[in-house]
């Protein structure tokens, strides 16, 4: 819990800690302490402690990048510290799979720890390396997250082509669905997979927060709303429709920051599975909306979701 609780409270993890994983005591079980430094990997840690040389093979084959990973790297680093304009930049990177400031700056870490092992994730994009992007663009843009929003969603496109999200994982109890998944979590954001079955709607909501939605299976009706009113009238809202549209598998949909962070939608032909992120918590009390009558009502988060199963 020590990594989540700095990042709580702002805190700068101490370097020397490389935010490694717990401590798995059985140094005769590779397969439970496999299992273990996933999960830890799911939680943002970035290693493992050993506590016997058994276990050194079996942490460096988790948490060691990929060749091609370090061969990317290296191809942005030698494009950067050629220098030139941005635009000069972004043209020698074009060939790279993510945006180039989040790359960069995971290759700016990679070239500092420099091991290459085994091969082991070959091609595989996964939550913590999604994660770590995120946080990239994030500090890139800081004090701009509009811009941010926008160049964090070619990473999550990225990661809902994995075929395998479904079955990862910890369990998360969602506030408007039936079923889902954190991917990542630590606290400041968070990577999640949800399930909506097609005979629900989920209710014109806000959240206190920025959110990116999009599909992971299926199709979903979707709308956003800008917010016109001052917010001083309780009970009343005056809402505008800034996107209406059917997403489909790798399409996105950014919420911003508030009071314009407000969307509503159902699942659209059939079961949908919504894959996001989101930057710390929802706010326990939220806004349901009437946008034809211009009004709304206060609710605890998890209040309409356990109307549903009464």
């Amino acid at each position: 819990m020590t990594v989540q609780r700095l990042r709580r409270s702002g805190l700068a993890v101490p370097a020397s800690n490389r935010r490694q994983g717990p401590r798995y005591v059985d140094f005769h079980d590779p397969d439970g302490y496999l299992e273990s430094a996933q999960q830890a990997k799911l939680l943002g840690f970035e290693g493992k402690w050993c506590i016997h040389p058994n276990q050194i093979e079996w942490a460096n084959a988790e948490f060691t990048p990929s060749r091609k990973l370090y061969d990317e790297g290296e191809r942005v680093l030698a494009a950067l510290h050629r220098g030139g304009s941005g635009r000069a930049r972004r043209r020698a990177l074009r060939a790279g799979s993510v945006s180039v400031k989040p790359l960069a700056s995971a290759s700016r870490r990679l070239e500092e720890e420099s091991a290459v092992g085994p091969d082991l994730n070959e091609g595989r994009y996964s939550p913590g390396r999604c994660a770590r992007d995120i946080y990239a663009v994030v500090e890139a843009y800081l004090g701009d997250m509009p811009a941010a929003q926008r160049e964090v969603v070619p990473a999550l496109q990225r990661l809902a082509r994995e075929k395998n999200l479904l079955d990862m994982g910890l369990p998360r109890e969602s506030n408007h669905a039936v079923d889902g998944s954190w991917l990542y979590w630590d606290s400041e954001i968070g990577i999640f997979t949800v399930k909506f079955p097609h005979d629900v709607v989920v209710p014109v909501h806000n959240h206190g927060t920025w959110e990116i939605v999009g599909v992971y299976e299926g199709e979903l009706d979707y709308q956003s709303y800008r917010r016109l009113d001052d917010g001083s009238r309780e009970g009343y809202a005056e809402l505008e429709v800034v996107e209406n549209r059917v997403l489909g598998p790798g399409d996105f949909s950014v919420v911003p920051l508030p009071p314009h962070d407000i969307h509503g939608f159902r699942a659209h032909k059939g079961d949908m599975w919504m894959i996001g992120v989101v930057h710390g918590d929802f706010d326990e009390e939220r806004l349901y909306f009437d946008p034809d009558r211009r009004s709304y009502v206060r609710r605890h988060q998890k209040a309409w979701r356990r109307s549903l199963d009464r």
